[in-house]
């Protein structure tokens, strides 16, 4: 029970990881014209393309890092490091420069502060010092189970 409870923090940011994972393919499941989307999907063209390619590249990479995050994988936690900070600056460009909403201000503003809580806040939490012991722990255990 003490490994659940060590772990659960691990654990949520995994499950946020599939959430990502699966928001993302789905995204690229309507705007793919296979879904019985009530959205109007308001880009065309190279843009759409773009847009499609990578809702399934940050789908399988979030995904990915779900899996290795459950299995304590240092691989997952560095994969969830690449693939979050790669997102959050898709997601900032996509908000700041694409304008492709014409967003207000105010709304760019907070759309900013949402993709820096819930992308930022996991990769502090995954570099502090004891949740990486966790992973590297994980790691020599597997490594002198090869070798012994």
């Amino acid at each position: 029970m003490s490994t659940l409870r060590q772990n659960f923090g691990i654990y949520i940011i995994a499950l946020w990881s599939l959430v990502l994972g699966a928001l993302n393919l789905i995204r690229l499941f309507y705007t793919s014209g296979l879904g019985f989307s009530q959205f109007d999907v308001q880009i065309s063209g190279p843009l759409l393309y773009v847009y499609q390619w990578t809702s399934l590249i940050f789908g399988l990479l979030f995904l990915a890092s779900a899996f290795g995050l459950l299995r304590i994988k240092n691989w997952g936690r560095l994969l969830f490091f690449a693939a979050a900070t790669l997102y959050f600056i898709v997601s900032i460009f996509g908000v700041w420069v694409t304008d492709l909403g014409d967003l207000p201000l105010q709304q760019k503003i907070l759309l900013t502060g949402r993709y820096a809580l819930s992308i930022v806040l996991p990769l502090l939490y995954l570099n502090l010092p004891f949740i990486k012991a966790i992973f590297f722990a994980s790691d020599k255990q597997i490594s002198g189970e090869n070798n012994g």
